[in-house]
């Protein structure tokens, strides 16, 4: 490298003899002539450097042995050096209080930087630049980044390594070097990557599948055993770019990915999601506030009424929730042609549900069914039906949710006790009791793509047996009952899952890979249905269980 030297070659004794002692500290005071040596480190002359400084206009130029001369210069200025293909270089010179004799800076020929990190590792395939300006250059095996030319000044360095934001350090180059130049950067910390859950999502409690990756500057990527998984309610869940955990609990859960690197260098991500009681594995699933409306493609059904008159029921809306409580509240709304007079009809199954043994059951039933004519008089019914049923033991809806294929028939007797009343315009009837033992025969069938509003959809059909009276449930894993097929008085009758907030839940399984029979549903003609009874209360006990029957 090359080196600038600075020489006063007079006007210095002016310092000594009083000159400028009245002047101000801060006012510059003139120095006739300053000579100027530029020369490499080995005291070669670099000739052809051009040189300005902050109190002179004029540019004075090195000549071939390395000298040049400034003439009226100040005791204190700025000198900057410039020549094609050297950096330039900026010398600050205070004459009164530095000067020796003789000022030599060098600029050095060939100057070898070595890069670090904290680990005494050399620093590889590092771009490096430097303000100011040197040469681009790359950093080879060893760390070692070699510049041309460069002036002994201090620099800033700015290391770019591949896939990592750069960085920078200060470093200033002596004239004279006792040893290479070493500049120090940290080592990184790992790179983690949370893919599986999103931010802000909604999960099931069950099998929460958890994916990330991390990879670490120095190492590569991180093997399993240095990838640890967290929720800030359940603590350490386990290890591994992949892990699915069997159950996490009910809340707002901070899931964060902590990997470490052969440094002992962590680094952490995280994201939040919200945990519900939600089985994605049942065929019956129950959580709070989860909704099921369902549509009829024949939405139409005939009676004739205790009056021998003629009446066509309309379904309107149907509707299944399930609450807090663990209650299912099954609605379903009516339109009631008579003529050309329309009643409208709600009719309200609550069932009050119990789960262990992966089986659902129910203890206890109410039913409202209430009649009013115009819309705005739905809070003030002109005949209510209220009834109340308990089950002894509990009543098993569904065995083995998880997996119902275990178990593909089973038969379940309770003693059912039911009281009901009815009230017609205000006058209420007797109570009225009944006792009776009920035998439910399930059978399970095969798996089969139905159809429903929302598309084909993967269910298992069970076949549900009371007496006389049979209907067909179709379920899905992560969804429920799907689709009913039922028979009213002979004829066949059908309810189709038409949307569910469940549905942003349940993984659907692809059904343009469906084999083997769909099930298809179609718009068929109005159901008739027999005669009421002429006994007001029979009457009342009938049409019950005609709507019953048509609930999922």
């Amino acid at each position: 490298m090359k080196t600038i030297t600075l020489m006063t070659l007079c006007a210095v004794m002016l310092c000594f003899t009083g000159c400028g002692k009245n002047k101000s500290v801060n006012e510059p005071e003139i120095i006739m002539e300053l000579t100027v040596l530029v020369t490499d480190e080995n005291g070669e002359p670099v000739p052809g450097v051009a040189l300005t400084t902050n109190h002179t206009t004029g540019t004075v130029i090195t000549s071939s042995d390395g000298y040049a001369m400034i003439e009226n210069a100040f005791n204190s200025l700025t000198i900057t050096g410039k020549k094609q293909g050297y950096p330039n270089f900026i010398k600050y010179i205070e004459i009164e209080k530095n000067y020796t004799g003789l000022l030599h800076v060098i600029i050095h020929s060939t100057l070898p930087v070595h890069f670090k990190d904290d680990f005494d590792r050399p620093v590889t395939s590092a771009a490096i630049t430097t303000v100011p300006l040197t040469q681009d250059v790359v950093t080879d095996e060893n760390g070692i980044a070699i510049l041309k030319n460069v002036p002994a000044q201090s620099y800033t360095f700015t290391i770019t390594r591949p896939d990592l934001y750069p960085v920078t350090r200060r470093v200033a180059v002596p004239d004279s070097l006792q040893k290479d130049i070493e500049v120090n950067v940290a080592s990184e910390k790992p790179v983690l990557n949370i893919v599986e859950p999103l931010n802000n999502s909604v999960l099931s409690a069950y099998n929460v599948v958890l994916q990330g990756a991390g990879t670490d500057y120095e190492d590569g990527e991180l093997p399993d055993s240095l990838l640890v998984w967290y929720s800030g309610i359940d603590g350490e869940l386990g290890k591994g770019k992949s892990l699915t955990v069997e159950k996490l609990s009910l809340g707002k859960h901070m899931i964060s990915l902590t990997g470490s690197d052969s440094d002992m260098k962590e680094q952490s991500v995280y994201v939040n999601v919200s945990i519900m009681n939600y089985n994605p594995n049942s065929y019956f699933p129950l959580f709070e506030n989860s909704t099921w409306e369902y549509s009829h493609p024949e939405p139409e059904f005939i009676v004739t009424n205790n009056y021998n008159v003629r009446e066509t029921w309309k379904i309107k809306k149907l509707t299944i929730t399930v609450d807090d409580e663990n209650r299912r509240i099954s609605t379903v709304l009516y339109d009631r042609f008579i003529g050309s007079s329309v009643t409208h009809t709600k009719y309200v199954i609550t069932d009050y549900l119990e789960t262990g043994d992966d089986n659902v059951y129910v203890t206890t039933t109410t039913e409202e069914m209430s009649e009013w004519q115009e819309a705005k008089d739905e809070d003030h019914p002109y005949s209510i039906l209220r009834v109340n049923t308990t089950y002894s033991p509990r009543y098993v809806i569904l065995n083995n949710v998880s997996n119902m294929q275990l178990n593909t028939t089973y038969e379940n007797t309770v003693k059912v006790e039911t009281e009901w009343y009815y009230v017609y315009y205000n006058a209420v009837s007797s109570y009225f009791h009944e006792s009776d033992n009920i035998t439910t025969i399930t059978e399970v069938g095969d798996i089969h793509f139905v159809q429903t509003v929302t598309g084909l959809l993967e269910a298992a059909g069970i076949t549900i047996t009371q007496g006389e009276k049979t209907k067909k449930w179709w379920l899905t894993r992560g969804l429920g009952i799907v689709r009913l097929d039922y028979d009213i008085s002979g004829s066949e009758q059908t309810a189709v899952l038409s949307d569910s907030n469940m549905l942003q839940y349940y993984r659907q399984n692809n059904p343009s890979k469906a084999t083997g029979k769909i099930v298809p549903y179609s718009a068929g003609k109005p159901a008739k249905v027999y005669r009421l009874s002429s006994d007001k209360d029979k009457a009342a006990t009938e049409l019950r269980n005609i709507l019953k029957g048509m609930l999922p």
